[in-house]
Protein backbone atom coordinates (compact mmCIF):
# COMPACT_ATOMS: atom_id res chain seq x y z
CA UNK A 1 0.00 0.00 0.00
CA UNK A 2 1.20 3.29 -0.75
CA UNK A 3 0.66 6.39 0.92
CA UNK A 4 1.46 9.36 -1.29
CA UNK A 5 0.80 12.71 -0.82
CA UNK A 6 -2.03 14.10 -2.89
CA UNK A 7 -1.53 17.62 -5.10
CA UNK A 8 -3.98 18.90 -2.82
CA UNK A 9 -2.41 17.82 0.33
CA UNK A 10 0.64 19.39 -0.85
CA UNK A 11 -0.96 22.48 -1.84
CA UNK A 12 -2.40 22.69 1.73
CA UNK A 13 1.07 21.86 3.84
CA UNK A 14 2.70 24.79 1.23
CA UNK A 15 -0.35 27.36 2.52
CA UNK A 16 -0.06 25.97 5.89
CA UNK A 17 3.77 27.44 6.04
CA UNK A 18 4.72 24.32 7.56
CA UNK A 19 4.99 21.44 5.37
CA UNK A 20 6.75 18.31 6.64
CA UNK A 21 8.05 16.27 3.66
CA UNK A 22 7.73 12.90 3.91
CA UNK A 23 5.47 13.42 7.18
CA UNK A 24 2.04 14.40 5.89
CA UNK A 25 0.21 11.55 3.81
CA UNK A 26 -3.19 11.00 3.09
CA UNK A 27 -4.28 8.08 1.55
CA UNK A 28 -5.70 6.85 -1.36
CA UNK A 29 -9.37 5.23 -1.81
CA UNK A 30 -8.92 2.05 -0.96
CA UNK A 31 -12.67 1.13 -1.12
CA UNK A 32 -11.68 -1.03 -4.19
CA UNK A 33 -9.45 -3.15 -2.05
CA UNK A 34 -11.59 -3.82 0.53
CA UNK A 35 -14.02 -5.36 -1.69
CA UNK A 36 -11.23 -7.36 -4.08
CA UNK A 37 -10.02 -8.79 -0.10
CA UNK A 38 -14.22 -9.79 0.74
CA UNK A 39 -14.20 -11.22 -2.46
CA UNK A 40 -11.13 -13.61 -1.67
CA UNK A 41 -11.66 -14.40 1.35
CA UNK A 42 -15.79 -15.43 0.09
CA UNK A 43 -14.05 -17.71 -3.20
CA UNK A 44 -11.39 -19.02 -1.17
CA UNK A 45 -10.66 -22.79 -1.37
CA UNK A 46 -12.93 -24.22 1.00
CA UNK A 47 -10.63 -27.37 2.53
CA UNK A 48 -7.09 -26.20 1.16
CA UNK A 49 -3.95 -27.52 3.03
CA UNK A 50 -3.58 -25.18 6.34
CA UNK A 51 -0.33 -24.96 8.58
CA UNK A 52 -1.75 -27.26 11.34
CA UNK A 53 -2.97 -30.09 8.11
CA UNK A 54 0.41 -29.95 6.94
CA UNK A 55 2.33 -30.16 10.64
CA UNK A 56 -0.21 -32.92 11.31
CA UNK A 57 0.79 -34.87 7.83
CA UNK A 58 4.41 -34.65 8.49
CA UNK A 59 4.07 -36.10 12.28
CA UNK A 60 5.19 -39.65 11.18
CA UNK A 61 7.90 -38.42 8.63
CA UNK A 62 11.36 -39.88 9.35
CA UNK A 63 14.55 -37.87 9.43
CA UNK A 64 16.76 -40.91 9.36
CA UNK A 65 14.88 -43.04 6.31
CA UNK A 66 15.45 -39.27 4.20
CA UNK A 67 18.81 -39.50 5.00
CA UNK A 68 19.42 -43.27 4.47
CA UNK A 69 17.63 -43.04 1.22
CA UNK A 70 19.56 -39.99 -0.64
CA UNK A 71 20.45 -40.20 -4.62
CA UNK A 72 23.59 -41.27 -5.49
CA UNK A 73 26.41 -38.52 -5.04
CA UNK A 74 24.09 -36.22 -2.47
CA UNK A 75 25.50 -35.98 0.50
CA UNK A 76 23.40 -35.57 3.95
CA UNK A 77 25.51 -31.94 4.27
CA UNK A 78 24.00 -30.95 0.72
CA UNK A 79 20.97 -32.18 1.62
CA UNK A 80 20.70 -30.36 5.22
CA UNK A 81 22.53 -27.08 3.59
CA UNK A 82 19.57 -27.03 0.55
CA UNK A 83 16.71 -27.03 3.08
CA UNK A 84 18.31 -24.53 5.25
CA UNK A 85 18.82 -22.14 2.45
CA UNK A 86 15.22 -22.54 0.95
CA UNK A 87 14.07 -22.00 4.77
CA UNK A 88 16.12 -18.86 5.00
CA UNK A 89 15.15 -17.32 2.01
CA UNK A 90 11.31 -18.01 3.00
CA UNK A 91 12.08 -17.64 6.71
CA UNK A 92 11.30 -13.94 6.46
CA UNK A 93 7.45 -14.06 5.82
CA UNK A 94 6.65 -13.45 9.66
CA UNK A 95 8.58 -10.48 9.96
CA UNK A 96 6.60 -8.62 6.50
CA UNK A 97 3.25 -10.10 7.74
CA UNK A 98 4.13 -8.31 11.11
CA UNK A 99 5.14 -5.17 9.58
CA UNK A 100 2.25 -4.99 6.87
CA UNK A 101 -0.45 -5.43 9.65
CA UNK A 102 0.68 -2.93 11.78
CA UNK A 103 0.38 -0.57 8.69
CA UNK A 104 -2.96 -1.44 7.99
CA UNK A 105 -3.87 -0.57 12.24
CA UNK A 106 -1.68 2.40 11.52
CA UNK A 107 -3.70 3.82 8.49
CA UNK A 108 -6.70 2.19 9.82
CA UNK A 109 -7.02 -0.29 6.63
CA UNK A 110 -8.72 -3.54 7.90
CA UNK A 111 -8.50 -4.86 4.56
CA UNK A 112 -4.81 -4.98 4.42
CA UNK A 113 -4.86 -7.01 7.81
CA UNK A 114 -7.33 -9.60 7.30
CA UNK A 115 -5.37 -10.00 4.04
CA UNK A 116 -2.10 -10.36 5.56
CA UNK A 117 -3.97 -12.95 8.33
CA UNK A 118 -6.13 -14.88 6.55
CA UNK A 119 -4.25 -15.17 2.72
CA UNK A 120 -0.63 -14.07 1.87
CA UNK A 121 0.94 -15.02 5.53
CA UNK A 122 -1.03 -18.50 5.48
CA UNK A 123 0.42 -19.09 1.84
CA UNK A 124 3.99 -18.08 2.37
CA UNK A 125 4.40 -20.14 5.31
CA UNK A 126 3.28 -23.04 3.59
CA UNK A 127 6.47 -22.37 1.23
CA UNK A 128 8.78 -22.61 4.14
CA UNK A 129 7.34 -24.71 6.59
CA UNK A 130 7.85 -27.89 4.45
CA UNK A 131 11.39 -27.63 4.58
CA UNK A 132 11.17 -26.58 8.33
CA UNK A 133 9.54 -29.82 8.93
CA UNK A 134 11.77 -31.76 8.06
CA UNK A 135 14.84 -30.60 9.23
CA UNK A 136 12.89 -31.13 12.73
CA UNK A 137 12.81 -34.44 11.41
CA UNK A 138 16.05 -35.01 10.83
CA UNK A 139 16.87 -34.23 14.27
CA UNK A 140 17.16 -29.99 14.63
CA UNK A 141 15.93 -28.38 16.89
CA UNK A 142 13.49 -25.07 16.27
CA UNK A 143 15.92 -22.61 17.82
CA UNK A 144 18.40 -23.88 15.70
CA UNK A 145 16.57 -23.43 12.74
CA UNK A 146 15.05 -20.31 13.71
Amino acid sequence: MHCMPTLEARRFQSERGNARPNQDYFLLDNSRMEKLVNLIELDAPKGALDTKTLIDLTANLDGRAILNNLPKGVSENSLVGFFKMTLLSEAATDTYAASLIRAGDNFKQDWLKRFVVKVWQPDEQMHYLPHKQVLLKMGFFRTGIR
